[in-house]
């Protein structure tokens, strides 16, 4: 049985009596002892009537990142935006950071962006600069040089409102200068 024949199933029982049953209770408890992760947030997602917290309770037990964030995205109007933004750190989601600072209103976009920053990964920097209104573009910038990338260097210049492109140039430059003296060493 899969997860649609479940949520057809649990959507019917539902509709039949009009409140919850204990043949849906059960269900529930098979979703989430049985099923995976991805399976039991898709039944979060479609069944309106679903025990929320309980199903909230074992997704956020799963310590993927991916999870708080779309919990807290789906109830992004009520819920505590500080322990979700706190458990999205723990659990190491910082690919998340940037959606998160963005579409959570009342997020800490300083405390995300420092965490960003920390991981010194030049896409999820350039991620944060182009997605997050509020983000601070010169101590972006100063990260994004500090990856020495040159490609991400480049896209930061050509595409962040308010970079310094000038300064960005210079750096790219020698970034790539570097870069083709590493190559020829590799080459001989």
């Amino acid at each position: 049985m899969n997860i649609f024949n479940i949520i057809n199933m649990a959507n019917s029982e539902y509709g039949d009596y009009g409140y919850r049953t204990q043949k849906l209770e059960e269900l529930e408890t098979l979703i989430c002892h049985k099923f995976s992760f991805n399976d039991i947030y898709t039944y979060y997602q479609f069944v309106k009537f679903a025990d929320k917290n309980k199903i909230e309770r074992v997704l956020l037990e799963s310590k993927n990142p991916k999870f708080v964030y779309l919990i807290a995205l789906k109830n992004r109007y009520k819920i505590n935006v500080k322990y979700y933004e706190d458990k999205l750190i723990n659990y190491g989601g910082v690919k998340w950071y940037a959606d998160y600072a963005q579409k959570i209103k009342g997020a800490n976009v300083t405390r995300l962006e420092d965490e960003t920053i920390k991981y010194n990964d030049p896409e999820l920097i350039l991620k944060f600069a182009l997605s997050v209104k509020n983000a601070n573009i010169q101590k972006l910038e100063q990260a994004i040089i500090k990856t020495n990338s040159a490609k991400y260097i480049y896209l930061f210049a050509t595409n962040v409102k308010g970079a310094n492109k000038k300064k960005l140039k210079k750096v790219y430059n020698r970034a790539k200068y570097f870069k083709s003296l590493n190559e020829s060493f590799l080459l001989k």
